[in-house]
C-alpha cells in the first residue's frame, strides 16, 4: 500500500487492454458481431463475419499507421464533406507549379 503522498506510475503507458492473449480492439467485431447474429438467429454467420472484420483489422494495423483506411476512403470522396477553405474538394485535384 502507498502512502497518501505517493502515486503508482504505470509499468506500461501505452499498453493496450487486454483479454487474455488478445487486445480488446481484436476481440470487440467478433463479439459484436456474434450478438448481432444471436438477435437475428444466425450466430455461426455472426461469429464469421466478426473473425472476418477482426482477421481485416489486425493486417491492416500492422501494415498501416492509424486513419489510414479513413483518410483514403475520404480520398477516393466515400466520405463526402462540405469544402470550406481549409478542406478542399479531394474529387478535384489540382496541380500547382
Amino acid at each position: 500500500m502507498l502512502a497518501p503522498n505517493q502515486d503508482e506510475i504505470p509499468y506500461r503507458v501505452n499498453e493496450p487492454k487486454m483479454v487474455g492473449p488478445f487486445s480488446v480492439t481484436d476481440v470487440a467485431p467478433v463479439a459484436v458481431m456474434g450478438m448481432i447474429g444471436i438477435v437475428m438467429n444466425a450466430t455461426n454467420y455472426g461469429l464469421m463475419v466478426g473473425g472476418a472484420i477482426s482477421l481485416i483489422q489486425i493486417k491492416l494495423g500492422k501494415n498501416f499507421p492509424p486513419g489510414y483506411v479513413q483518410h483514403y476512403l475520404w480520398f477516393q470522396g466515400v466520405f463526402p464533406t462540405m469544402v470550406t477553405k481549409y478542406l478542399p474538394d479531394p474529387i478535384q485535384r489540382r496541380f500547382y507549379q
